[in-house]
């Protein structure tokens, strides 16, 4: 059984495998995997905002930048 949480950061951390026994060497790399590709999706969905917070600042500057020409002519 996986154990996962969560920090201030939002991001998904792992303890590992909760095992009655040892924790056999798969379980930490297949934990270690889904925690690499948890970081990964949140890298890629944190470019995404960025790139959309950018394009709508340059609609808004292109806006801006359309009625001042709009005005001098």
């Amino acid at each position: 059984m996986m154990y996962a949480d969560r920090f201030q950061g939002g991001s998904i951390w792992t303890w590992g495998t909760i095992s009655v026994g040892h924790q056999r060497k798969e379980e930490r790399e297949l934990c270690n995997f889904f925690y690499n590709i948890a970081l990964i999706h949140e890298q890629l969905d944190s470019a995404r905002r960025k790139i959309f917070a950018q394009e709508e600042d340059n609609a808004r500057r292109d806006e801006e930048h359309r009625r001042a020409q709009a005005k001098i002519s």
